[in-house]
C-alpha cells in the first residue's frame, strides 16, 4: 500500500515539474500547429559555403514564441524571424544542427526593433527579435549579409505566405 502512496506522489510531483516557458518552435509547421506562426519567408538563396562545409536554409518564418505549458498563453510583446540552416552532411541526405559561432557570419541588414543587436542564436536557429510596439508588422522582404567562403552575399527573405495570427 506504501509503495503504491509513494507512486501517486511520485506521479504528482513529477507532472509539476517542467518549464512554463515553451521556448521557440523548432519548424514553421511546429509554429502553425500551435498558433504561433505570423508568415513564412523563402530566401533567394538557399545554401552557403562556410569553413568549407555546406549549409542549407531548410525553414524560415516570422512568429512568436510557443505558448507556455499550463497557462497555454502566448506572449505577443515580441517575435522573431527564425531561420534553419543545417550542415550538409557527406551523401546529402541527412543534415545536422549548425554551431553557435555561425551567428557571426550573418549580419542583418534592417533597422534594429528588438531588444538584441542584429542575428541571435536560440534551440539551434538563427533568430533576429522584433518589439510587436515597434514593429507590429514584419517587413515584406528582410536583408542579410553573409560572409561565406566566397566573399559577401546579400541575402533576402521575401515573405511567401500569410497565416493566420
Amino acid at each position: 500500500m506504501k509503495q503504491i502512496g509513494l507512486l501517486i506522489i511520485i506521479v504528482v510531483f513529477a507532472s509539476c515539474i517542467g518549464p512554463e516557458y515553451m521556448g521557440p518552435p523548432h519548424s514553421s509547421v511546429e509554429a502553425e500547429e500551435n498558433g504561433v506562426l505570423i508568415d513564412r519567408y523563402k530566401p533567394n538563396t538557399r545554401s552557403f559555403l562556410i569553413y568549407g562545409k555546406i549549409y542549407l536554409i531548410t525553414d524560415s518564418w516570422t512568429g512568436y514564441f510557443l505558448p507556455q505549458r499550463n497557462t497555454k498563453k502566448v506572449f505577443r510583446e515580441g517575435y522573431d524571424l527564425f531561420i534553419v540552416l543545417k550542415e550538409k552532411t557527406p551523401g546529402g541526405s541527412s543534415v545536422k544542427s549548425i554551431p553557435v559561432h555561425l551567428m557571426d557570419i550573418f549580419r542583418y541588414d534592417g533597422k534594429k526593433y528588438g531588444y538584441t543587436n542584429g542575428v541571435g542564436y536560440q534551440s539551434g536557429m538563427l533568430s533576429v527579435d522584433f518589439r510587436s510596439d515597434l514593429k507590429p508588422i514584419a517587413d515584406d522582404t528582410i536583408h542579410f549579409t553573409v560572409f561565406d567562403d566566397r566573399g559577401k552575399q546579400h541575402v533576402y527573405f521575401v515573405k511567401e505566405k500569410s497565416a493566420s495570427h
